[in-house]
């Protein structure tokens, strides 16, 4: 049946069920549906407004979910930049202590090879002119060369 609007209801007659305000044509429908039905017109109403009110709700919900998925995909954006220009820098840091050692007697490398640690001396190594790597594994003891050397070539074969 056609539900009757205070505009077109008779002189005196009103509709206390008027589907107003609805933020969707599908709540706005529901509520005509349901205002045409008798007994639970106006709880049924009352809850079709609590669903549009809640559907506004979850879309601005939605939209503060989108503005924060894209701002957190410019912030990894920025920090795997700032990560490779770290890297970068890491990698031209290496390079400099190669050629620094490169540039080194074998009698003026001993004490500064000593006090390096593996994983550096394996960063390094790589870098180094062959000639002056093979004197830098010179100047320590077997066991620590050996496992160097090993460890360089396991990370070779991995590449």
């Amino acid at each position: 049946g056609e539900v009757a609007t205070t505009e077109n209801a008779p002189a005196g007659e009103t509709d206390h069920a008027t589907p107003q305000g609805y933020h969707s044509d599908f709540g706005r429908a529901a509520a005509e549906v349901a205002a045409s039905q008798d007994s639970g017109a106006v709880d049924t109403i009352a809850e079709l407004s609590q669903l549009d009110q809640r559907f506004r709700e979850l879309s601005v919900e939605e939209k503060r979910i989108g503005e924060e998925r894209r701002e957190l995909t410019r912030l990894k954006q920025e920090v795997e930049n700032l990560l490779v220009r770290q890297e970068a820098i890491a990698d031209e840091k290496v390079l400099y202590m190669a050629k620094l050692l490169d540039g080194m007697k074998p009698d003026e490398m001993t004490g500064l090879v000593v006090e390096l640690d593996n994983k550096m001396i394996l960063r390094v190594l790589p870098k180094m002119k062959p000639q002056s790597a093979s004197k830098l594994l010179a100047q320590l003891p077997p066991k620590r060369a050996a496992a160097i050397t090993t460890a360089l070539l396991d990370s070779e074969s991995e590449e």
